[in-house]
Order: C-alpha cells, then structure tokens, then sequence
C-alpha cells in the first residue's frame, strides 16, 4: 500500500495557524539507542539476539481533533554477537504513518491522542522479512500527554500503558522506547 502525502493543513475555523506537513522534518531519536550487553546471551547461553527499541517522528498540522499526522515508526534492533556471526547486522523495520488527532481514550489525564495507519517502507526497511512479514500495515491509537517543558508521554490507547518518551518541538513529537531483549 503507498500512501501519497500531499500538503495537509487544517480546514478548521479556530484560528489556529495549520502547519504545512510535506516540509516538515522530525528528530531521529533512535540515533541515541545504545546496544544493551545483558540481550547478550539468554541464561548464560549464547543466544542469536538483539536489543529493540521502537522510535517514532510525527509532524501534526495542530493538536485539535481532526487535525491530520504524518510520519514514521521504527523498529530499530542492535545485533549481539550471535547473531552477528549468523550473517546479520543492526537493522531496521519502517513504517510510513498517516492519521488524525482526537481526544484521549485510555488515558484520563493525557492532551491529546492519535489514530494510525501505517504501512512498511521496503525502501528504508533492513531487517530480514521473516521478522516483519504479517506486519507490512498496522492501524494503532495513542495517546499523548505533552507536558509544559515539551517533554511528552506515549501510552496505547487500548491498554493505557505506558510505552515511549519523546518530545514536542513546534509541530513534531517525537519517540523512543525504552530498550528489551529479542531472540531469534
């Protein structure tokens, strides 16, 4: 599936200024992810693994509902040792994200959430496709709570857990998770 990214801006009357989303550009926070030396070996034993983390960048033409989203998500894996001697390497999984802004649903206390639909970027994407293959669009809902300081929380709407910090800078908000273990 291709998603055409034209210039969207808000058609609302609130006299909020609407961002014009085909120039803008977020903050890859996944440059800071660092590989984690316990998703070395599992029990002791050397295991084919990596560290995960799941970063996102997100340019909103304004925070009231309906207003519209674009970005992208990440899966970002670092390679242990084991696996690199497999024959892989660090990799990534894209996806290209689409949505719209609307009030928070699984988390009281939250500013604003969002609904997604996101579709995998081949392109961009280097992970082996038996680790992404049944995921290539996924639909996922969040919600956000942006704090006075920029600094912003991401829960799953569904669940209402917290999954990721990031922050807001004009019209981005941005990602990352904390850090788990993955074996192959």
């Amino acid at each position: 599936m291709l998603f055409l990214f034209a210039c969207l801006t808000s058609s609302k009357d609130s006299g909020e200024t609407s961002s014009d989303l085909s120039t803008c550009s977020t903050t890859d926070l996944s440059n800071t992810a660092t590989f984690d030396s316990s998703c070395q070996d599992f029990s002791g034993t050397a295991t084919a693994g990596a560290t995960g983390y799941f970063s996102g960048g997100f340019c909103f033409s304004g925070t009231s509902e309906g207003d519209q989203v674009v970005g992208t998500e990440t899966w970002l894996l670092l390679a242990n040792e084991t696996w690199q001697e497999l024959g892989e390497d660090d990799c990534k999984v894209v996806w290209n994200n689409i949505g719209v802004v609307r009030a928070p649903s699984g988390c009281p206390t939250c500013t604003i959430g969002v609904d997604l639909t996101a579709s995998i970027d081949r392109s961009l994407t280097t992970c082996p496709p038996d680790l992404w293959a049944g995921e290539e669009t996924l639909q996922e809902s969040y919600d956000l709570f942006i704090g006075a300081d920029g600094s912003i929380l991401w829960y799953f709407s569904g669940s209402g857990n917290l999954f990721a910090a990031g922050n807001e800078e004009g019209n981005t908000m941005t990602y990352l998770s904390d850090p788990a273990c993955l074996w192959f």
